[in-house]
């Protein structure tokens, strides 16, 4: 029997999807109007802003639950779905439209007046549900099962945050008389099914211990013909494992990925053409600069301007990269001492390049050619991945995805010489929370935060 899912979506998420691609339409007709009221194609813009707004805006997430999430992340979602917008329909009236009928002060009016609005909605919104929730409104009733360290971390978010709308009834299957965060243990599982019925709840958190699968099986059967809903939290040794949270379905089974690139599908895509373009505008801007480091590096020491080394790329292919040559070397990376402060090796010329990473810039080359991505986990020399493979668990995961020229490791954790394993693991852990966390919008903030980090002269030489 074909089973068919259709997906559901309540009256207000509805009314949201119309109002604002309704708004975005109505807000550029008017600012247009006011610009040119005798002409132009006001009317036949505001269309296709609506189409492209009911378009990008559910795909990029914007009419998902955000019950459980911040104001920042819901803003944050809601200004990266208008820039699309803004972009393609700046895109679609350069090649399809007189582009003079568009003058630039008016597109950045009406974005910026759309992006306002929507965000005072939001947070109108927002504020009015906390105060509806927090005085016993809008309350999703639920319980526990399970007593571990995943049931104790959900029923901690669930207190610490009563904005959420969400009360915790009790814990089921303790193998305790006390409770967690101070709930009551109202049974073992089998009285799940029976309390759920009497009491109408509203969500059942399920925490068993991953060996626990008979339990898990009984529950969801006995569940299966009530309206409750069900989710089942991942036992926590397997989170610390659990790269991506994507769904696949192999028939009619649905398969949850736990190790696996975030890169798949569109989201290939659209890392490569924002490789692409931002490494683009970045080689305009920086070409003179490299032509001088060329110039000096040429005339201060012998031997070639660029120095090639293999790194592991891609789940774990040999790749090789360019730098500006800073040593009096050039070692390939299979028997390779890593650089240490005030290295003997350096030239008087690549230190300075050294301490300002001026040497990575020729990498913006290999991002074109698809070796490796602006953004994501420094590809480190073979040698070196050979080591960190037999002392930190996951170091591997990181090749999930292309290597980058700079990301989450390089502003967050340490740079430069890895001399402690507190290093090496704050490294693997940062480019690991890259993978869980990946969007454009996340890739743009470290791009942005990197030109800053490049300027603060305070830093130390490597």
């Amino acid at each position: 029997m074909k089973i068919i899912t259709r997906h559901y979506e309540p009256a207000l998420i509805t009314m949201f999807r119309l109002g604002d691609a309704l708004l975005a339409s109505v807000v550029f007709y008017l600012v247009s109007f006011r610009v040119q009221p005798r002409g132009g194609y006001s009317i036949e813009a505001a269309v296709i802003i609506f189409l492209l707004t009911m378009i990008v805006f559910p795909y990029a997430g914007v009419y998902r639950s955000w019950r459980h999430s911040s104001i920042t992340d819901e803003i944050k979602t809601i200004a990266w779905s208008c820039f699309i917008v803004f972009v393609l329909f700046f895109l679609f009236i350069k090649f399809f439209y007189n582009f003079q009928y568009f003058i630039h002060k008016p597109l950045l009016y009406w974005i910026t007046i759309w992006f306002v609005i929507l965000l005072l909605e939001r947070v109108f919104i927002r504020t009015f549900l906390r105060y509806y929730r927090l005085h016993g409104r809008n309350i999703k009733r639920v319980v526990i099962v399970g007593t571990g360290t995943a049931a104790e971390k959900i029923a901690r978010w669930i207190n610490e945050n009563p904005w959420s709308g969400t009360r915790i009834e009790g814990i089921f299957n303790g193998t305790t008389k006390t409770g967690i965060e101070e709930h009551p243990i109202l049974g073992s599982y089998e009285d799940v099914p029976e309390y759920v019925r009497q009491h109408r709840i509203d969500v059942v958190y399920i925490a068993l211990p991953a060996d626990h699968t008979y339990k898990m099986r009984w529950l969801l059967h006995e569940l299966e013909n009530s309206t409750t809903s069900v989710y089942l939290v991942p036992d926590i040794f397997l989170t610390d494992f659990i790269q991506s949270s994507n769904i696949l379905y192999i028939g009619s089974m649905p398969i949850l990925s736990l190790i696996d690139t975030p890169f798949c599908g569109l989201n290939v895509v659209l890392k490569r053409i924002e490789d692409i373009v931002y490494a683009t505008l970045i080689l305009i801007l920086i070409s003179p600069l490299m032509i001088i480091i060329s110039i000096l590096i040429k005339m201060t020491s012998l031997g070639p301007v660029i120095f090639k080394q293999w790194r592991y790329g891609l789940d774990g292919k040999p790749i090789m990269i360019w730098k500006f040559r800073t040593m009096s070397v050039c070692e390939d990376g299979y028997e390779f001492r890593p650089a240490t402060h005030q290295d003997p090796r350096f030239t008087k010329i690549g230190a300075i390049i050294r301490k300002y990473s001026l040497d990575e810039l020729p990498q913006f080359i290999n991002v074109l050619q698809g070796d490796i991505s602006i953004v994501g986990p420094r590809p480190h020399v073979i040698s070196m991945v050979e080591e960190y493979r037999k002392q930190v668990n996951g170091s591997m995961l990181r090749h999930k995805v292309k290597p980058g020229i700079t990301g989450f490791a390089q502003l967050y954790a340490t740079r430069g010489e890895v001399d402690t394993f507190e290093k090496l693991q704050k490294r693997i852990d940062y480019d690991l929370q890259y993978l869980r966390e990946w969007s454009l919008w996340l890739d743009t903030k470290i791009i942005i935060k990197t030109a800053f980090t490049l300027l603060d002269r305070r830093r130390k030489v490597i």
